[in-house]
C-alpha cells in the first residue's frame, strides 16, 4: 500500500471517531434538553373543620351576657318647670319658671332575659323596658321670675328642692314611652345580630315580654 492510501484509510477512521463522538453529545444534549420536567406533588393541607358548638340555653345565655351595655337608649330633656305658687324655700313670688336639662336613659334588664332551646329555633324572650336612669343635671337649672328675670339660689336646701322638682317634671312631660319603645327595638335588634350568626341553622325567634304593673 501507498503512504498515500494509509493517510486515507486514517483520516477516514478518525472522521467515523470523530462522528460517533459528536454524535454521542448530540444525543446526550437533546435528552438533557427536551426530557421531561420532574413532577414535584406538593402536599395540600387538609383544613379541618372546627366543630360546631352545642347550641344550649347556656351558649346562648353567654352570648347575651353583654347585652345590657349595648340595648340602652337615650334622651337629653329641656324642661321648662312653671311654678304657680312659690314651694322652694327662698323664692317668695307666686310665680315663676324653672329650665334645667336631664340626661334620661332606658334599657331592658339581662337578668330577666328568658331563653328557650328546640331542635327548630332558639327563642328569647326579652322583659320590658325600663327607666334606667334619670340625672338632672344643677348646673344646668336656672330660675325666672313672673317677668322673666333671671335669678339664682343661695341655700343648700334650694338645690335640693330644685332638682326634685325637675325630675317629677321629667317624669310627667319627657317623651318617656318613646325612649322605652327605641330601647325594646334596640335590643330586639341587638340580640338577632348576636345569635343569627352564632347558632348555625336554628331560627332566632325574640319575643317582647309585658311591663310589670306598679
Amino acid at each position: 500500500m501507498t503512504s498515500e492510501f494509509m493517510y486515507s484509510i486514517k483520516l477516514f477512521c478518525f472522521g467515523v471517531v470523530i462522528g460517533v463522538v459528536l454524535s454521542v453529545l448530540g444525543f446526550v444534549c437533546y435528552e438533557k434538553f427536551f426530557e421531561e420536567p420532574e413532577i414535584v406533588e406538593i402536599e395540600v393541607p387538609v383544613e379541618v373543620e372546627a366543630p360546631k358548638p352545642e347550641i344550649t340555653i347556656e351558649y346562648v345565655d353567654k352570648k347575651l351576657e353583654n347585652l345590657g351595655e349595648l340595648a340602652t337608649a337615650e334622651m337629653t330633656y329641656n324642661g321648662l318647670y312653671t311654678i304657680l305658687e312659690g314651694n322652694i324655700p327662698f323664692i317668695t313670688q307666686k310665680g315663676f319658671s324653672m329650665t334645667y336639662e336631664a340626661q334620661v336613659k332606658a334599657g331592658i334588664d339581662v337578668t330577666a332575659i328568658e331563653v328557650e332551646v328546640s331542635d327548630k329555633e332558639v327563642v328569647v324572650t326579652l322583659p320590658a323596658a325600663e327607666i334606667q336612669m334619670s340625672y338632672v343635671d344643677p348646673e344646668t337649672i336656672q330660675f325666672y321670675d313672673e317677668k322673666m328675670a333671671l335669678f339664682n339660689w343661695t341655700e343648700k336646701t334650694d338645690v335640693t328642692e330644685a332638682i326634685t322638682s325637675a325630675e317629677a317634671d321629667v317624669q310627667e312631660k319627657a317623651d318617656l314611652d318613646g325612649l322605652l319603645e327605641r330601647a325594646s327595638k334596640q335590643a330586639e335588634y341587638i340580640v338577632k345580630g348576636l345569635l343569627e350568626d352564632a347558632v348555625g341553622d336554628l331560627k332566632v325567634v325574640v319575643k317582647q315580654g309585658e311591663a310589670e304593673e306598679k
